[in-house]
Formats: structure tokens, C-alpha cells, sequence
């Protein structure tokens, strides 16, 4: 094992049990990426364990509504995202949330959609050089059909931007960000009647969030923007709706440490290893 893992290892055990001390839960957001058939009682557990640990889970944009509106620190609210748009969250995700009565929010990667939907041939290209290591565990990984798009619609989920090309936003400048998030606001007005309203940077680190993102954002008509910074709520002075902290959850952890997680863990991780700016 290299240095930088055996640091990071040891800052995960220190996060770890750090958190498993805290005695107190504060409202927040998730992040989920697929649900391969294999982890389908995880991804129940797991939701479960949201529903008895949280006052109300609602989606994203409701979710920064009652921050702006200070609501956050009367009840606990959590928040379930899932990143891209995978169809195994229609398949695996969605009839767990529907059982459980719980909502979420799907960031869309327009890629992603576009190649399952209409031109398939070139799907694993994409998918094997935007998220590589999703591809090496799971495999026929492929986007949301158009009609699991309408049903999720149709059903009050809540779709989001997640950019069309699945870029780290700073590799590009402000006009074109803002030509990819503005083509996919309007696809989905075209095509589904729906407007967007909220948008999640690719990969989401310090790293991937430029200074002018929230700019452009609001010229594009959207209304909050999320982030994959982990982040305890109660402790921020303000809170920036267009750099909304959200802490990542994996399907490979044990219930011991989705507990902590849910106290705290990617909090104190995310700040050893440098991430709050």
C-alpha cells in the first residue's frame, strides 16, 4: 500500500471512530451512484435506517428551500441523490423508494441518456472512460430509457442537471458550461415537459467547482447546485445554495459505518483531506 492510502486509511479510522461518539444526527443530503442487483437489501437497509433516523426525506430542491428558509435544524431532513442515471436505479432503487414511500432526486448526465436511447454502440466507450471504476465492478452499466425517465416524472421524482458531457467543469470555460447545462434544460422541457430546477457538478470535489459556477448557473435559470463535499450543515455560518454539501454513500460499507456516516464521518474525512475551502 502506497503512503497517501495508508494516510488515507488511517484519517477513514479516525473519522470513523470519531463519529461513532457523536450522539446527535443533523439534516442531510446523500449521494448514491447505481444499485447493482447485488446490493439491493444493502440499498433497503440502508434506506430504512434514513427513514428511522430522519424526521422527513424530501428532494433536493425542497431540501435547499427549507435551508434557505431555516427549517433544517427544527426537524432532521435527509435528502437521497443519485448521480448520472443509471437504469438500475429505476430497476433496483426506485421500487424500494416507492415500497418505503420515499422520494429522491436523479441527476441526469445527458451523455449517458442520449447514447442508451439513441445510439447504444457507443455506451460502453462513455461508460468505461467517465466512471471507471463503476465499469470494473459492475457491469452492462447503461442510462435511464426514455419511458423510465417519463415514469420517474410522471411518479414526482425529481430530475436535476449533471452537465452533458460529464466534464469536470473547470476544463472548460463559463460559455460552454453554460451551453451544455442550457441544452439539457431545454431537452427536458422539449422532450418531457418538465423543467430542471437544480444541477450537480461532475465528481463534485474542491477541485471541480469553479468560482464563477454559481454565475453561470443563475443565468441558466437554475435554482441550486450541489457538490460532493461532505459537510455537517449546523456548523456552516452560511450555507451557498450553488455549492450544496452532500456526503457520498457506497453500497460496500456495513451497517456499523452507514450509521457513522449518517453522524458525521465524510464530514471530518472530507476535511482532513483537504476539501473545505
Amino acid at each position: 500500500m502506497s503512503l497517501k492510502k495508508q494516510i488515507y486509511s488511517y484519517f477513514k479510522m479516525f473519522a470513523n471512530s470519531k463519529a461513532s461518539k457523536n450522539k446527535s444526527i443533523c439534516s442531510r443530503v446523500f449521494i448514491y451512484h447505481n444499485v447493482d442487483n447485488s446490493q439491493v437489501d444493502v440499498f433497503r437497509n440502508q434506506i430504512s435506517i434514513l427513514k428511522e433516523n430522519f424526521d422527513k426525506i424530501v428532494n433536493a430542491s425542497e431540501f435547499v428551500r427549507l435551508s434557505q428558509s431555516n427549517m433544517l435544524n427544527s426537524k432532521k431532513y435527509a435528502c437521497i441523490t443519485f448521480d448520472d442515471g443509471f437504469d438500475d436505479v429505476y430497476e433496483n432503487a426506485k421500487p424500494i423508494l416507492d415500497e418505503l414511500n420515499v422520494t429522491a432526486t436523479i441527476f441526469l448526465n445527458q451523455t449517458l441518456y442520449d447514447l442508451t436511447n439513441s445510439n447504444p454502440e457507443n455506451l460502453d466507450d462513455f461508460v468505461n472512460e467517465k466512471f471507471p471504476r463503476l465499469s470494473k465492478i459492475h457491469k452492462n452499466l447503461r442510462g435511464l430509457s426514455e419511458k423510465q425517465m417519463m415514469q420517474f416524472i410522471s411518479d414526482d421524482y425529481e430530475i436535476g442537471g449533471h452537465t452533458y458531457s460529464h466534464i469536470s467543469v473547470p476544463k472548460i470555460n463559463s460559455e460552454q458550461f453554460e451551453e451544455e447545462i442550457g441544452n439539457q434544460r431545454q431537452f427536458l422541457i422539449d422532450r418531457f415537459n418538465y423543467e430542471i430546477k437544480s444541477f450537480a457538478y461532475p465528481y463534485g470535489r474542491k477541485k471541480d467547482i469553479p468560482n464563477w459556477g454559481a454565475k453561470s448557473l443563475k443565468k441558466c435559470h437554475y435554482d441550486s447546485g450541489f457538490s460532493g463535499i461532505s459537510h455537517e450543515l449546523r456548523k456552516l455560518k452560511t450555507i451557498n445554495p450553488f455549492e450544496f454539501p452532500r456526503t457520498s454513500v457506497s453500497l460496500d460499507i456495513n451497517e456499523k459505518e452507514f450509521i457513522n456516516l449518517i453522524k458525521g464521518s465524510s464530514d471530518i474525512l472530507d476535511k482532513l483531506t483537504g476539501q473545505y475551502k
